[in-house]
């Protein structure tokens, strides 16, 4: 789309991006294809900050290459060694999510459960106490995205 100029941010995340598939070894034909891209040329084009990245790009860019949130936005260098620490802390953030929601008889659509985990991730809130006050609040805030069960 001619005329959209692309923000700084979305540029420099392209470039992150760009160099953890080389770190990884990962050539952007396979990436595209393990992202679920149907043109290599549009991974390309946010590598090279061409495009706007879409959340939902980066949600799937972090999952299939065990990237956590710190190296994507460029406080920590990308290391392979990170992969089973940050496993365990997204494992425990989930788990805390999934705890919180049963012990409430609450459930959310997948969806909203997306939006509050990354927030969750975002902010390092792996501790249940912590997970526990920001659903609280959330389910304060916006009741609408919680599903009672059963009762």
């Amino acid at each position: 789309m001619a005329g959209r100029k692309v923000s700084d941010a979305s540029k420099q995340l392209g470039a992150r991006m760009k160099k953890i598939l080389s770190d990884l070894n990962i050539t952007q034909v396979v990436a595209a294809e393990q992202l679920g891209l149907s043109h290599q040329v549009i991974l390309n084009n946010y590598l090279l900050g061409k495009r706007e990245i879409p959340i939902d790009f980066i949600q799937n860019f972090m999952a299939k290459f065990h990237v956590s949130t710190n190296v994507l936005w460029g406080e920590e260098e990308f290391s392979k060694k990170d992969d089973t620490e940050e496993q365990a802390e997204i494992a425990q953030i989930m788990k805390n999510l999934d705890t919180w929601l049963a012990k409430n008889k609450l459930t959310m659509s997948p969806e909203d459960k997306a939006a509050i985990f990354v927030n969750l991730l975002r902010n390092h809130c792996n501790e249940a106490a912590a997970v526990a006050g920001i659903l609280s609040y959330v389910r304060q805030t916006r009741p609408e995205i919680f599903i009672k069960n059963g009762r």
